[in-house]
């Protein structure tokens, strides 16, 4: 993975699928025997805003306790985000709840949140925590789309959605997730576009964008 135009941007602390932490602990402390990373983290300082890495909508928002904390979950679908497929990006460990309500309609690039530590103090980080962004992504099947943006859906769709590594949303071309897996080695080298300096997204043509903005 590299950013476009080489730009300096928070690199992954932890990525998907690792057995590792970022400090290099196992993740079977804490976990269970075969306990592998669900999403990806960026390691960041406290209150790092946080942006939406496509145009969407807010699912749900909320507190989730140990290794979870303060979160947010994002409605990617492609009529709005201009991606070929639907997903779920949830942000885990917000210094704060986040200031938004189910339904409200986020842009690309738009801040959503603060990173934070909660959900991390005294456990395996002891009582200073870890300050980061956990990044989940999690694709919906077309037949459940309807369930997502219903008004009563509450969990129901993400229990019925498919965990994917989050930089899957950066590849182009793709017409769903699954194809990811099958491309040649020179279409898995990520470009990821980014936010600047003035709010600018870089490529202006990008439809997805890392989730904290870049120098």
């Amino acid at each position: 993975m590299t950013f476009f135009d080489n730009a300096r941007c928070a690199p992954i602390s932890s990525p998907y699928g690792s057995s590792t932490r970022y400090d290099g602990s196992s993740r079977r402390t804490g976990g269970g025997p075969d306990a592998t990373h669900g999403g990806i983290d960026l390691t960041l300082a406290e209150g790092t805003p946080l942006l939406a890495i496509a145009a969407g909508t807010v699912f749900a928002t909320g507190e989730g306790g140990q290794m979870e904390g303060n979160f947010v979950w994002l409605l990617h679908l492609p009529d709005r985000s201009g991606l070929p497929f639907a997903f779920l990006a949830k942000y885990q460990h917000l210094a704060a709840p986040a200031p938004l309500r189910r339904g409200a309609v986020v842009a690309l690039g738009q801040e959503i949140a603060r990173s934070g530590s909660t959900g991390t103090v005294g456990g395996h980080y002891g009582s200073a925590g870890y300050a980061h962004l956990h990044l989940t992504v999690r694709s919906i099947a077309a037949d459940k789309i309807a369930l997502a943006v219903g008004p009563e859906s509450g969990f129901s769709i993400v229990r019925d959605s498919i965990q994917i590594d989050p930089l899957t949303v950066y590849v182009p071309g793709l017409r769903s997730p699954g194809e990811a897996a099958d491309l040649p080695a020179e279409r898995k080298q990520v470009v990821v576009a980014y936010v600047g300096a003035g709010s600018v997204v870089r490529p202006a043509s990008a439809r997805a964008v890392w989730p904290v903005a870049c120098p």
